[in-house]
């Protein structure tokens, strides 16, 4: 059956389960109360650690602390504290969540571009496992260097919107209170930018030589993209019925503008 044993050492003694397992615990008093403080149980806990618990709770006690109480109240802290944490939203979680969101709002194209954008930068960057109001301005700016060094400026660019987005998705959803993309200036060169467009008979040689597409549809689309300055998808999508008096005309949900 279980039993109590005082031992040597002042105010300790142990309870021994019917299992053979010994319980240490270090009995005081404090502003008039008893209290008994679980020091650890052998053998799943070795005498040295056993005894380093009571020394600290002992040293506690000499310099009027409530060891027991105070232990008590660091564990729920740290409790507390490792709750937060996992209620807390990573930046790559957050990102998922923006894709979300954004399902249905913008074109499909527009939210392909942001999820490649996040598989490619983000997804398998270190950043992606940090909690986004961890994130400071000095990361985001580092990861767009990565970028800007592997795959160019207009990529850090691209980069630089979706990242902007993102957080005022997380501010919006008060993941963060504070944006910090504000203090993430881009680059003037971080745009994709046109450096020549082709001359009037540079325009008339392609538009003579389109045959050699062997592809009277594709040839025919080109002609228009060249006649409109359109997107080509928006180009490929042209009907019949977008056509009047001579002009063609697009509503605004067809086009990426939504103008």
């Amino acid at each position: 059956k279980r039993y109590k044993l005082n031992l040597d050492e002042k105010g300790v003694y142990v309870r021994v389960g019917t299992n053979g397992s010994v319980s240490a615990y270090f009995r005081y008093s404090f502003s008039g109360q008893n209290y008994d403080m679980k020091l650890g149980v052998y053998p799943e806990d070795s005498m040295q650690e056993i005894t380093d618990e009571y020394e600290d709770a002992s040293y506690s006690r000499r310099r009027g602390k409530n060891p027991k109480v105070d232990l008590e109240i660091a564990e729920r802290e740290k409790r507390e504290k490792l709750e937060e944490i996992a209620r807390r939203r990573t930046f790559g979680q957050v990102a998922q969540e923006f894709l979300e969101e954004k399902k249905g709002e913008v074109k499909e194209r527009t939210l392909k571009g942001y999820r490649g954008q996040i598989k490619r930068c983000i997804s398998d960057h270190p950043l992606a496992s940090t909690a986004i109001d961890d994130i400071r301005v000095r990361d985001l700016k580092d990861l767009k260097k990565e970028v800007r060094n592997e795959r160019g400026p207009a990529a850090a660019g691209n980069l630089h919107r979706v990242i902007s987005n993102i957080f005022s998705f997380a501010g919006e959803e008060d993941y963060i209170e504070v944006g910090i993309t504000t203090a993430l200036k881009g680059k003037p060169d971080e745009k994709p930018e046109r450096e020549r467009v082709l001359e009037d008979d540079e325009l008339r040689l392609v538009w003579n030589n389109l045959h050699v597409i062997g592809n009277p549809d594709r040839e025919e689309a080109i002609r228009h993209v060249l006649l409109t300055g359109q997107r080509p998808i928006e180009v490929a999508q042209m009907h019949t019925s977008q056509i009047h008096d001579g002009w063609w005309v697009l509503s605004g949900a067809q086009v990426k503008t939504n103008k």
